[in-house]
């Protein structure tokens, strides 16, 4: 009886867990990998890797939404950016610079910002910047911070 209960037990608990994803870039090199399950969904930690075959970040999947944290590395393998995602959306963003130090934080809620600080990279608060994604052009924000650094209305 005890050997049928661990058969059933391993069984169940080896295919409830589903199976291991490997996706590649069109230039055949892994480009992430992790584990799905029924529907072909992303679930648990995925891999994520560059061209040249680095892992360059992970994320983190619930039943094919991104949830929990993910992390990317910069070429030079630091961490230069960490993002915790609830349901999907952005719930907090981290920058990170070469030498670890926290260079800007911002929180979302409802995929609105609704807080955001900086710092130099001597870990100084410093006002934060907005840059055009295109151009890379420093833009004026589109929303007005306190000291705190809570996100206010700018009138």
């Amino acid at each position: 009886m005890k050997i049928k209960f661990l058969f059933f037990f391993f069984s169940f608990f080896l295919f409830s867990c589903g199976t291991i994803k490997t996706e590649y870039f069109d230039t055949g090199e892994i480009k992430n990998r992790g584990r799905i399950i029924k529907n072909d969904l992303k679930h648990g930690v995925w891999k994520n890797y560059s061209k040249s075959g680095r892992q360059s970040g992970k994320t983190k999947w619930k039943r094919g939404v991104r949830h929990g944290w993910s992390e990317f590395k910069s070429f030079d393998g630091y961490i230069w950016t960490k993002t915790k995602y609830v349901n999907g959306k952005t719930s907090i963003w981290k920058i990170y610079g070469i030498n670890g130090n926290l260079l800007s934080k911002k929180k979302h809620k409802n995929g609105v910002v609704t807080f955001i600080k900086c710092w130099d990279e001597f870990g100084k608060q410093i006002e934060c910047v907005c840059v055009d994604p295109i151009s890379l052009e420093i833009i004026e924000c589109a929303y007005c911070v306190d000291n705190s650094g809570n996100i206010i209305n700018c009138d």
